[in-house]
């Protein structure tokens, strides 16, 4: 056997070698990705479940959520604080989240029982004054996508 022929077999080898590599790293990234979108997911459940469990254990808090979406108006100082404090929790969970799911991290959809959350919570009268309040706080991207929900829903009002 030549050099050549050794040489040639050592490069096809070589190359095979290669093409492995590649279509091993890109099985990592898929599952990578895959891994990615769960832990996102499982993420936005335990959230969820935190968030309605404190709303279902305090019924002070949830009082005044139901007192304050009807209208900031209803407030005092206190309760405005509450009511304000909690809606700026919700609005960043749901801007991590709307992050989360234009990098490809969350699955359309979970992205979509999230959505439809926004839409039911901007029904609500107080939620959409303190959007207007407050909607400074968050990234020109989120405020963009939220302001046309707001505004479809400031005609329907949840009950």
């Amino acid at each position: 056997m030549s050099w050549e022929a050794i040489g040639a077999i050592a490069e096809s080898l070589g190359t095979l070698a290669v093409l492995i590599s590649l279509i091993y790293l890109a099985i990592q990234i898929r599952n990578q990705n895959r891994e990615s979108q769960l832990s996102a997911t499982r993420d936005l459940s335990r959230g969820f479940t935190d968030f309605t469990g404190e709303m279902a254990g305090n019924s002070e808090l949830a009082a005044i959520l139901v007192k304050g979406n009807h209208g900031l108006e209803s407030l005092d100082e206190v309760e405005s604080l509450q009511f304000f404090s909690h809606n700026a929790r919700v609005c960043r969970i749901l801007e991590g989240l709307y992050r989360q799911n234009s990098a490809g991290r969350l699955h359309d959809d979970s992205w979509s029982g999230v959505k439809n959350i926004l839409i039911d919570y901007s029904a609500y009268k107080g939620f959409r004054d303190w959007w207007h309040l407050r909607r400074h706080w968050y990234s020109k991207e989120f405020q963009d996508y939220i302001d046309p929900i707001m505004s479809e829903q400031g005609g329907r009002e949840n009950t």
